[in-house]
């Protein structure tokens, strides 16, 4: 590993990252209340438990997912129509 190229006094004053830690009322800390102090990841927003699907949720999925496949599409199309155009006006 290479040596670090700052002054080895401002390189131990170096702290990690921060995790993000809630505060009583649920909101996060803001970053300098955190830095430089030991911190867990039990506050991270990707640990958090995820609401169960509910059944009309699971009957439609399918309408949803297969929603996005034709927004995808149509802006595909939309794109190549505007991109022939412009193709087409300058020739």
């Amino acid at each position: 590993m290479s040596p670090p190229r700052i002054p080895m006094e401002l390189y131990k004053d170096l702290h990690f990252l921060p995790d993000a830690v809630l505060d009583l009322d649920g909101q996060y800390k803001c970053f300098n209340d955190v830095y430089g102090t030991e911190t867990k990841d039990s506050d991270r927003p990707s640990l958090k438990v995820k609401p169960e699907a509910t059944d009309r949720d699971k009957r439609f999925k399918s309408v949803l997912v297969a929603g996005m496949h034709v927004v995808v599409a149509f802006v595909v199309v939309a794109f190549v129509s505007v991109l022939v155009l412009f193709t087409c006006l300058l020739y």
